[in-house]
């Protein structure tokens, strides 16, 4: 078994484990609490925006939690040392780490139109388009540990 990939402790795990609890962490606050979300990112939700902040926030708080559950299982499979379990658990979270990076590239991508076209700036740029580039970053150091 010590031939597979994402031994416990190494860097790819800790970065599943950051990506999947900052997402989900982010995703509920804009769920749950729109406005106060919009403040800490430094973008202003008004009332009649919540339901954009909703759909981004049940967008990345199902993907940090999709990506958590498919990492436990993962080490599920290995401690079992279920070499199938294993294959088949590892390809569910290659898959979730792609669907969150296609998703943080077009973040990025998005906060570059906005900064260009409509001059966002400051804490927007850094949590926003700064948080996006950072998990593209983590989630292409985990594809090619996979």
């Amino acid at each position: 078994m010590a031939t597979l990939p994402l031994p416990p402790g190494s860097l790819a795990n800790s970065c599943i484990s950051f990506i999947s609890i900052t997402r989900a962490f982010a995703g509920a606050s804009a769920l749950f609490t729109p406005q106060l979300a919009g403040q800490l990112f430094g973008i202003p939700i008004y009332r009649e925006a919540n339901i954009i902040a909703r759909l981004f926030g049940v967008r990345d708080l199902l993907l940090g939690l999709t990506l958590w559950i498919a990492h436990r299982r993962v080490f599920r499979a290995r401690a079992k040392s279920d070499t199938a379990k294993f294959a088949e658990s590892k390809r569910d979270l290659n898959a979730v780490v792609w669907m969150g990076l296609i998703c943080d590239s077009v973040d990025v991508c998005s906060c570059v139109i906005a900064v260009m076209a409509e001059g966002m700036e400051g804490r927007a740029i850094a949590l926003t388009g700064g948080g996006a580039g950072l998990f593209v970053a983590l989630a292409g150091l985990v594809l090619r540990r996979l």
